[in-house]
């Protein structure tokens, strides 16, 4: 031999500066193993973190998303309503233009059931023949129906001032206009009829 001493080491024998090559070796190694654990530990922990962040951003997107709906459907409302707030302004004028005929109807009738009772009254101070004018129960009537005109007439104003629902309006408006409509020919029937 060379004279350097052998020593034993498991796995064969070695000369004497194998054995710290080889603890070297081991304790490098042990650190590698040691560091390839670690960063497999802060792999997995990173996922995890970016698994978390992912899912709050997905959350944070259908917030946005959902918020972005809302606001549209918003709009979209606020545009129907003044859409809806537009149809009865027109609406509105419509039917004020509507009572106004219809006031000025119901004063003309108003008007001409006086004169065919005045006419009446002026007959009979006369002494004129029953025959030749209308007869006061029917002057009585007319008089009647034309109150009941003037009622529906201020029954459509009040909905109107009241601001109530368009149908409401309209079917006051409706009624008042029939019945001064029905009065104006019965009073033309009986100014015909008394000619």
């Amino acid at each position: 031999m060379d004279g350097r001493a052998r020593s034993s080491w498991p796995g064969g024998d070695h000369d004497g500066g194998a054995p710290r090559r080889r603890r070297g070796d081991a304790v490098i190694a042990a650190a590698t193993a040691a560091a390839l654990i670690i960063a497999v530990g802060v792999a997995v922990a990173n996922g995890s973190t970016a698994l978390a962040w992912r899912d709050r951003a997905l959350t944070a997107e259908q917030s946005a998303a959902r918020a972005v709906a809302a606001a549209n459907v918003s709009r979209q409302n606020e545009q129907d309503a003044r859409r809806q707030q537009r149809i009865d302004r027109g609406l509105r004028r419509a039917i004020a233009s509507q009572l106004a005929a219809s006031e000025a109807d119901a004063a003309a009738l108003e008007a001409r059931v006086i004169a065919l009772a005045g006419d009446r009254a002026r007959d009979e101070d006369v002494g004129r023949a029953a025959g030749t004018t209308a007869p006061v129960d029917r002057v009585r009537t007319l008089q009647a129906q034309v109150d009941n005109c003037v009622a529906q007439v201020d029954a459509a104003r009040v909905a109107v001032a009241a601001d109530a629902e368009a149908d409401d309006w309209q079917a006051a408006l409706t009624a008042a206009q029939a019945t001064c409509e029905q009065v104006a020919a019965d009073v033309d029937a009986l100014a015909d009829g008394a000619r």
